[in-house]
């Protein structure tokens, strides 16, 4: 069972899940302000600090990696583009890029349709 303290409105709720709390919160202040909260986010914090602080540098981490996949990602397709135009095979830039040759195809591919006219 998780218990759901509403700071806002100074209210608590509770449910069998994570899940099901989000919606408790959200009916819990549906009735309480007569506001619309599926346009509000729920952010849900522990109580032990040392977990929350674990849980925030997890999704700080994986943001951060996302971020750096995206780079990744442009960076291939701007050097697919370029070993292309210099003559290399979709097989050869795969192997420089140390992906597969149908990912280096599908990289050449997208860098092509994003290129301006």
């Amino acid at each position: 069972m998780w218990v759901a303290y509403v700071p806002e409105i100074d209210r608590t709720t509770q449910g069998r899940s994570l899940r099901e709390v989000d919606y408790m919160v959200r009916d819990l202040i549906r009735l309480d302000t007569g506001e619309n909260p599926d346009e509000l986010e729920i952010v849900i914090k522990m109580e032990d600090a040392r977990l929350q602080e674990e849980l925030e540098a997890a999704r700080a981490a994986r943001s951060e990696a996302a971020a750096a996949a995206e780079r990744a990602a442009e960076h291939s397709r701007r050097a697919a583009a370029g070993l292309k135009a210099a003559g290399f095979t979709v097989r050869d830039i795969g192997a420089l890029l140390g992906v597969t040759f149908q990912r280096a195809h599908q990289l050449v591919t997208s860098a092509r349709r994003s290129r301006p006219a």
